[in-house]
């Protein structure tokens, strides 16, 4: 994203952040959770590639998934059902790569692990099983805590072999790996601020 864009991006973020503390300012674009016993949907922090937003919510059916929207109910949807049932995949660390949305996520068959999605259900999928089997990758840090750097995103994990060091993902399997193994042994540099 060129500077304009950025600059751009976090003032309408700003402006969407500001306007909705104002009920006046407030408008439902969509109903995710609906029913006569729904609660909210809780949608998460959103990221744009383009026109289109990203989050996590949960729609009282499939649980905290994957989400896109132009602002329209019309425009509205579930990407994918990473996790079936209603505890979901429970997506975080949502970052976009170029075009390509790059997230922490869970299914039954990996644990949590890292994910991408090009905003469809069939370009939705596992990038790489860090922790291979059903256990799970521990990412370390904040629940936004992948950075893009250098046409890729770099995250601080565990895989269960070195403890929590540097890792880097193009959002490809042959460019997932661990960056450096920094403190060798059980302790792990836990690495912060990336």
């Amino acid at each position: 994203m060129n500077p304009r864009h950025r600059i751009l991006a976090a003032t309408a973020a700003f402006a969407i952040a500001f306007l909705a503390s104002y009920p006046v300012a407030q408008s439902r674009r969509a109903d995710l959770a609906t029913g006569s016993f729904a609660q909210s949907s809780n949608p998460g922090a959103a990221v744009l590639i383009g026109p289109i937003a990203y989050f996590a919510s949960d729609d009282g059916i499939h649980g905290r998934e994957l989400w896109r929207s132009d602002g329209t109910p019309s425009g509205t949807w579930l990407v994918a059902d990473i996790l079936p049932g209603s505890a979901g995949s429970q997506p975080d660390r949502l970052t976009v790569l170029g075009t390509t949305l790059v997230f922490a996520a869970s299914d039954l068959n990996n644990g949590r692990e890292v994910w991408r999605s090009d905003g469809s259900a069939a370009g939705t999928r596992l990038v790489a099983d860090l922790t291979p089997g059903v256990a799970s990758t521990s990412f370390w840090g904040s629940a936004t805590s992948f950075t893009v750097f250098g046409g890729a995103v770099l995250f601080a994990a565990s895989d269960g072999v070195t403890n929590v060091e540097l890792w880097r993902s193009d959002g490809t399997l042959g460019g997932t790996s661990l960056v450096r193994d920094i403190m060798s042994g059980p302790n792990g540099s836990y690495p912060a601020e990336i």
